[in-house]
């Protein structure tokens, strides 16, 4: 008789920097490496496939502002210089070799329409990370 375990992958997410768009007056364009870009940290053992959904608009009671062109990349440091881009809602390959820190930055445009009250408008993006092996 023999016995046998299976060690579980794991995946963590931590929140580096929340995207921010800062006073919009106009469309306000974040690109992966401007200084308030989205930054996650995320630790794993196995490759994964990251996707990234971005809300379709920020909202400060029933006032919004649509955001549009999201944009995504990965890469090995917490300030991203040459992320490795890819498409959101398709996803990117994260690999690894064993136990990696890796994180994922994301951008995107704010166009704020005329007339809304002053306020923080706010949004959720979610961070998904599906194994490709086991």
């Amino acid at each position: 008789m023999t016995a046998t375990g299976t060690i579980a992958s794991s995946v963590t997410w931590s929140q580096v920097q929340a995207l921010s768009f800062g006073s919009m007056v106009g469309p306000t364009v974040i690109g992966l490496t401007a200084p308030t870009s989205g930054r996650m940290r995320i630790d794993h053992n196995q490759p994964v496939t990251v996707t990234v959904a971005f809300p379709a608009s920020l909202s400060n009671s029933a006032n919004t502002v649509p955001v549009s062109a999201p944009t995504c990349g990965s890469g090995t440091t917490p300030a991203p210089t040459t992320p490795a881009t890819f498409n959101c809602t398709a996803g990117g390959l994260l690999p690894a070799a064993g136990a990696v820190t890796q994180y994922v930055y994301v951008g995107a445009t704010a166009t704020p329409g005329a007339g809304l009250p002053a306020g923080v408008y706010t949004g959720t993006i979610t961070f998904r990370a599906t194994y490709t092996a086991f």
